[in-house]
């Protein structure tokens, strides 16, 4: 479980700075620039009493049902859980749809005119909800995938937030192919849309449909980590062998087709090494899925 906020922070910092450096150099000619940074010391710590938010009268957190909402509200609970905040102040502000009915995976899909128009209303959490969204958070950070399949198997009383933690079985590889749903996705869009990659993660995001709504930081780094010099048996071939950049060309590869195909494996060709919120995907610890399910042993 993660209980420690300085490593959880040291942790979040070393990968956040690394998708932002992929997507920087894929984007831009011009160097990172030196003050772009996550800063060296957490924003919430044990050195930090939380004044601020044990003195506030209410604490409103504003979500839509996309998994990274989602899952910032099983944080909270958490943070108000480690400093002993008063949990009844707690009120959560829960988009469902936009104007045009489309379900809403980030608050950054409405205008301003928008959330003003479509708010819901503050509601308060019951205890029941709260200790759900812990059970939640417990299920996320835990080493074992199987708090995450017992946590899926009780429809709970938050349908956002069980849809949402439901989402991430499909970031774990397939059975039969060993791609994660992200990764399936980019190589098809590598297909339909290639070859720049822009437009690879472009589409990826663009057509995608799922809670488990994600950032071009994030598809960056995955299609990195497809070709380049990482995997013995590439999936897609890059026009450099420097780290990806905008105007570098991305092919899928033929072991990618065959993997899409569903003729070879690629954990069982070039391994694995990933994680799934707290769970670390090794050659030894790999957990597969097969359809909506984990294959537990």
């Amino acid at each position: 479980m993660m209980d420690d906020l300085i490593a959880w922070h040291r942790i979040r910092k070393v990968y956040s700075d690394t998708l932002f450096e992929t997507w920087h150099r894929a984007m831009s000619d011009h160097p990172l620039p030196p003050t772009v940074s996550f800063g060296d010391e957490p924003e919430i710590g044990p050195h930090i009493d939380g004044e601020r938010l044990a003195e506030a009268p209410e604490v409103v957190v504003w979500v839509t049902q996309g998994l990274a909402d989602q899952l910032l509200l099983t944080w909270i609970v958490f943070l108000f859980d480690r400093f002993k905040f008063d949990h009844a102040k707690l009120r959560v502000v829960e988009f469902e749809h936009s104007h045009q009915k489309w379900p809403l995976v980030t608050i950054g899909m409405l205008s301003p005119e928008a959330i003003n128009r479509l708010n819901p209303g503050a509601k308060p959490l019951g205890s029941d909800q709260i200790e759900e969204l812990r059970r939640a958070w417990q299920a996320y950070t835990a080493s074992d995938p199987g708090l995450l399949v017992d946590y899926l198997a009780d429809p709970g009383l938050l349908p956002f937030l069980h849809r949402a933690m439901a989402e991430l079985i499909y970031r774990y590889p397939d059975v039969r192919t060993g791609l994660s749903r992200w990764d399936e996705v980019l190589l098809r869009q590598t297909i339909e849309n290639g070859p720049l990659p822009r437009k690879i993660t472009g589409y990826a995001m663009a057509f995608s449909d799922t809670p488990d709504w994600v950032r071009d930081p994030y598809l960056y780094d995955r299609l990195t980590k497809l070709g380049g010099l990482g995997p013995s048996s590439p999936l897609v071939s890059l026009s450099s062998s420097q780290p990806l950049k905008k105007q570098h060309l991305v092919e899928i590869t033929d072991f990618g087709r065959k993997v899409l195909a569903g003729e070879a494996n690629h954990v069982a060709e070039n391994g694995i090494d990933d994680w799934v919120g707290g769970v670390h995907l090794t050659p030894d610890t790999v957990v597969f899925r097969d359809g909506d399910r984990l294959l537990m042993t």
